[in-house]
């Protein structure tokens, strides 16, 4: 796992699943059930999808937010998701079953702790996707997902730019503190960079 810009409530969730194994050990055992949680599991996940990008603004691209909601609904994110919630250790499931059986997880999660299933999951989606790689094609915003975090959280950011002696600077304050100061060639690429550095740090 990258490194967490935002700590997803792994503790905390694990601590969940301990607790409700017996409702856990339930889907696995019986096929039916699972598969209808499964329905309504999958329905609440991918609202929480939909607030995700509604919040950072992805959804204003729709061809990026498109790429974004397939990459949360791919089975390379949700191994992520097994190997972090250590869900194997129910049941070795093939690559079909992993889907069902996390989509019936998540209605259990939704129905006995709703709070945390929110959580979880915006966290999660927040944290994987801000450490997407270039050759995953999905254009990341971490201007917009700053903003975004500094309205929810009343924050004050503030740029400031421009060019000394032959070289661009930026700088970033929160609240009237500098956060972030980079120099370099182009202002347009500091300014990217100053934003991720941001989110990296903890806005």
């Amino acid at each position: 796992m990258a490194k967490h810009y935002y700590d997803i409530p792994l503790k905390k969730t694990l601590e969940f699943i301990n607790s409700f194994k017996s409702d856990i050990n339930e889907i696995v055992k019986d096929k039916k059930l699972r598969y209808k949680n499964s329905i309504f599991g999958k329905s609440y996940y991918i609202l929480e999808i939909e607030k995700f990008i509604n919040f950072f603004k992805i959804d204003k691209d729709l061809d990026n937010s498109l790429k974004v909601i397939e990459y949360l609904n791919s089975f390379v994110f949700f191994e992520e998701i097994f190997k972090a919630l250590s869900l194997d250790r129910f049941k070795e499931f093939n690559k079909s079953e992993k889907k069902e059986f996390l989509y019936a997880f998540c209605f259990v999660l939704y129905k006995k702790d709703r709070g945390l299933f929110e959580h979880f999951w915006q966290k999660s989606f927040l944290h994987y996707y801000s450490t997407l790689n270039k050759s995953s094609n999905i254009t990341i915003n971490y201007k917009d997902i700053c903003f975004a975090l500094a309205k929810n959280r009343n924050l004050e950011l503030k740029e400031s730019f421009g060019e000394k002696e032959k070289e661009a600077f930026f700088k970033i304050f929160v609240d009237g503190k500098e956060m972030v100061s980079l120099k370099g060639k182009s202002i347009k690429v500091l300014r990217k960079r100053a934003y991720r550095e941001l989110l990296k740090s903890g806005i």
